[in-house]
C-alpha cells in the first residue's frame, strides 16, 4: 500500500474515532435522507421503516427559532413555554400578564392568534449540489464565485416556489450542508394561523430561574400548547404524535426531531480559535450590556419588568451558553483532539494545503472585522434589540432591494423569504417606548465607543448629538409602532425613500457602513469558509460518507438515544426527577423565587402523585434550536419534549460526547397530570393522550 493511501485510511479512523466517538454511540444529527440505519438497527436492535421517517418528518414543525410537533390531529402542536414565550408576551396587558399568570382556552373561540408566527413543516428534501456548484465553476475570483452561488440558490428556490404554488404556502430554501460541501433544497410548508391554547405560569414553566439553566436535576413544566389553523378551522393532519402516558423506559430507543440551531463540529482549528479569542468573548460583551439595561429598566417597576422579562430570559439564555461553549474552546482535551484531528487530515490531503491556508487568511479578516461587524450589521444582540430600528431597517433596504434582480439581492430580501418579512412586519405586536429608548440609546453609545467619536458612520448616525438624544428624538417621533403604517411604507417603496420619520432617518444614516462591513465580511470571510471549508468537507464526506453528519443548520434534523443517568463529582444522578421533588425543592427555598411554585400548583398539592414523572435526561446529540424537540417512541408516541441540556452538553458544540452531556426533557405523565388535576383542562389532556395509550 502507498504512503499516501496509508494516511488516508489513517485518517479515516482518526476522523471516525474522534467525531463519532465508539462505533455506538448515540452520536448525530442526521438529515431525512440519510439517517444511518445500520448503525441504529445494530445499537438497538431494529431501524425505522422509511414511512415512518416521513411520518417524523410531516409531524414536526420548525417553530420560530425552536421546535414542535403536532400532537393531536387537529392542530394541536406542542412545544415549551420559552420557545413559545414570544407569542405569550405579545398576547400579554399590563392587567393580564400572561408570561406570568398563564393562560388556558377552554374552547377553539377562546384560542388567541399570535401576531406575526409562522411555523413550517418539511414536505420534501432535494440533493441541489451539482447545480450550485455549476454556477461557481463559471465565476472568477472569490467573490464572484460566492456571487453566482448566490444567485444560483436563489433561482432554485424561486423555481421551487413556484412550483408549489407559490405564497403564502410555502417556503423553499436552499441549505447549505457540510461547511459547503453540499446543498440540498429544503421545501417547507408554512402555516401562519397559529393560535395559542395553553401556557402554564412562569415561574413553574421556568421553575429554578437562571440558576438552574443547563443543570440538572430539573423541575420544569417547560411547555405550551398552539394550534394552527387553516381556512378558519383547525388544521387537520394525519401526522402527529399522541402522548404515551407512560414515558420512557431506560435502554429503550428514543429519537428526537427537530432543528438544532449551530454547531461548530466541521470547522477548522483557525475558526476555532477565533470563535473562542474574538467571537464568543465580542459576543459576552453585548449581552452584558443589554442585560444591564434590562435589569435596569425592570427595576423601575412592575410593568416595567413585564416588559423586559421575556427579552431578558433569552439574554442570560445566551450569556450561559455561550460561556459553556467557551468552557469547551478552553479546555484543553477537547482541543488537543481537534487539532490532533486536522494534523491527521492535512498529512493525508496536501493537496488541499491551500485551503486551509485560505481559511486561516479568512480569520484574521474575522478578528480586524467581528467587532464592527457585530455592532452596525450584526442580527443579533445589537442596534437590533430595538424592534423600531429592526423595522426601520427591513423598509429601509426592502426599498432598495427590492428593485434589482432578485439573484443580486440581500439574502434576507430574495422574494422566497419576503413572506415572512412581510409576517414580522405586518403583525401588530406591543412596543413600548422607554424600553426601545433604554436599548437603543446603549447600542448606540456601544457604536461610539468601540468605533470611535469620529469614525464617519458614528458622526453620521449621532451628528454631535448624544446617543440618549438620538434613541429618544427616533423613538417618540415614529410612526413605526403602527403596523398599518409600515404595512403602507412597505407597499410604496418611494414612501420610505421620500419619509422624514426619524427612526428611518437613522436607519439610513447607518446603512451605508453597515452595507459597507457587511460586502468585506461576505467577500473576505463568508465567501473563502464557504468554498475552502467546503473542500475540505467534501475530503472528508468522500471518505467517511456512512459516518459523517453535516453541522447544524437551523434545518430539521433527527437524532437517536437512550434515558441514561451519570455520574457527577462521584455521585450517580437519576435519570428522571418527579413531582414529589419539585414540592421538596419549593419546600427548602421557602416557596421564594426562583424556586416557588404558583398558587394553583400550592393549591393542587394533595391531588398530584408524588412519584408521577417530571423531567428526563437522555443522551441525544442536541443543541441551541432543539428546544421544543418531540422525544419519541418507536411507534411515534411522544414521551416528552426536550427543553435543555446539563452544563456539560454545552461543549457538544464542537465534539459529541455522552459521558455526562445529557439532554433534558419534559415527561408526558407530567404534562398529562398537569393539564388534568392542576388546571382542570381534562377536555385537552383527553385530546393529547386520546390515540397514545
Amino acid at each position: 500500500m502507498s504512503t499516501r493511501l496509508v494516511l488516508r485510511a489513517a485518517m479515516v479512523l482518526v476522523v471516525v474515532s474522534l467525531r463519532t466517538g465508539q462505533a455506538r454511540a448515540d452520536e448525530g444529527m442526521w438529515t431525512f435522507d440519510a439517517l444511518p440505519m445500520k448503525r441504529i438497527a445494530e445499537r438497538y436492535g431494529a431501524a425505522p421503516e422509511p414511512a415512518f421517517i416521513d411520518h417524523l418528518r410531516l409531524g414536526a414543525v420548525r417553530f420560530g427559532g425552536g421546535s414542535g410537533g403536532f400532537v393531536a390531529p387537529g392542530g394541536l402542536v406542542a412545544t415549551n413555554h420559552h420557545v413559545g414565550s414570544d407569542c405569550i408576551q405579545k398576547l400579554s396587558k399590563p392587567a393580564h400578564d400572561l408570561m406570568r399568570d398563564g393562560f388556558l382556552a377552554r374552547t377553539h373561540a377562546e384560542e388567541r392568534r399570535c401576531p406575526g408566527l409562522e411555523i413550517d413543516v418539511l414536505q420534501g428534501i432535494r440533493d441541489v449540489t451539482a447545480e450550485v456548484r455549476a454556477a461557481e465553476t463559471m465565476a472568477g475570483d472569490e467573490g464572484a464565485r460566492h456571487a453566482a452561488r448566490r444567485a444560483r440558490t436563489t433561482a432554485i428556490e424561486a423555481q421551487c416556489t413556484q412550483a408549489a404554488g407559490g405564497p403564502p404556502g410555502a417556503r423553499c430554501e436552499v441549505v447549505t450542508l457540510h461547511q459547503g460541501g453540499a446543498y440540498h433544497l429544503y421545501r417547507w410548508q408554512r402555516h401562519s394561523d397559529v393560535r395559542l391554547v395553553f401556557a402554564p405560569e412562569g415561574p413553574i414553566a421556568f421553575f429554578g430561574g437562571d440558576p438552574d439553566n443547563f443543570e440538572y436535576p430539573r423541575f420544569d413544566l417547560d411547555v405550551a400548547l398552539f394550534r394552527v389553523w387553516q381556512k378558519g378551522a383547525p388544521l387537520r393532519t394525519a401526522h402527529f404524535f399522541p402522548m404515551r402516558t407512560d414515558g420512557p423506559r431506560e435502554g429503550e430507543l428514543l429519537y428526537i426531531v427537530g432543528n438544532p440551531g449551530r454547531t461548530e463540529r466541521g470547522v477548522t482549528m483557525a475558526q476555532l480559535e477565533r470563535l473562542r479569542d474574538v467571537v464568543y468573548p465580542q459576543q459576552l460583551a453585548e449581552l452584558e450590556r443589554m442585560h444591564r439595561v434590562l435589569l435596569d429598566y425592570g427595576a423601575r417597576g412592575a410593568e416595567q419588568e413585564r416588559q423586559a422579562g421575556s427579552l431578558r430570559f433569552r439574554i442570560e439564555n445566551a450569556q450561559k451558553a455561550i460561556g459553556g461553549y467557551l468552557r469547551g474552546l478552553h479546555d484543553p482535551t477537547l482541543m488537543s483532539r481537534k487539532q490532533a484531528t486536522e494534523a491527521a487530515e492535512r498529512k493525508a490531503w496536501p493537496d488541499l494545503a491551500a485551503a486551509w491556508r485560505a481559511v486561516e487568511a479568512s480569520q484574521v479578516q474575522v478578528a480586524e472585522l467581528n467587532a464592527r461587524f457585530a455592532l452596525l450589521e450584526g442580527k443579533r444582540w445589537s442596534l437590533l434589540g430595538s424592534s423600531l430600528f429592526t423595522f426601520a431597517r427591513t423598509l429601509t433596504r426592502a426599498a432598495e432591494e427590492r428593485a434589482r434582480p432578485d439573484g443580486n439581492r440581500l439574502h434576507e430580501l430574495r422574494e422566497a423569504n419576503l413572506p415572512a418579512v412581510e409576517a414580522k412586519l405586518f403583525a401588530d405586536v406591543p412596543t413600548y417606548a422607554d424600553l426601545e429608548i433604554a436599548l437603543l440609546a446603549s447600542g448606540l453609545e456601544r457604536v461610539r465607543e468601540r468605533l470611535g467619536p469620529s469614525d464617519p458612520t458614528v458622526v453620521a448616525v449621532l451628528g454631535g448629538r448624544t446617543p440618549l438624544e438620538v434613541a429618544t428624538e427616533a423613538v417618540r417621533g415614529s410612526m413605526l409602532a403602527n403596523a398599518v403604517e409600515r404595512t403602507r411604507l412597505w407597499r410604496d417603496a418611494k414612501a420610505v425613500q421620500a419619509s422624514r420619520d426619524p427612526m428611518l432617518l437613522l436607519a439610513r444614516a447607518l446603512d451605508p457602513g453597515a452595507r459597507a462591513v457587511r460586502k468585506r465580511w461576505e467577500d473576505g470571510v463568508d465567501a473563502p469558509v464557504e468554498r475552502n471549508v467546503g473542500l475540505i468537507a467534501r475530503a472528508r464526506f468522500e471518505r467517511t460518507r456512512d459516518l459523517l453528519y453535516p453541522d447544524a443548520t437551523g434545518t430539521l434534523r433527527v437524532s437517536f438515544g437512550q434515558l441514561k443517568g451519570y455520574e457527577e463529582a462521584g455521585k450517580r444522578i437519576a435519570p428522571i426527577t418527579d413531582l414529589g421533588g419539585l414540592y421538596a425543592r419549593a419546600d427548602r427555598a421557602g416557596n421564594k423565587a426562583p424556586w416557588n411554585l404558583p398558587g394553583t400548583w400550592q393549591a393542587a398539592r394533595g391531588k398530584l402523585g408524588p412519584k408521577v414523572p417530571l423531567n428526563f435526561v437522555t443522551t441525544h446529540d442536541s443543541i441551541g434550536g432543539n428546544s421544543g424537540s418531540p422525544v419519541l417512541d418507536a411507534k411515534g408516541h411522544l414521551v416528552g419534549l426536550l427543553f435543555d441540556s446539563n452544563i456539560h452538553k454545552l461543549a457538544n458544540t464542537f465534539a459529541y460526547t455522552d459521558d455526562k452531556a445529557r439532554a433534558v426533557s419534559v415527561h408526558s405523565a407530567a404534562i398529562l397530570e398537569a393539564l388534568s388535576k392542576v388546571y382542570g383542562a381534562t377536555a385537552l389532556a383527553e385530546e393529547l393522550g386520546r390515540a397514545g395509550r
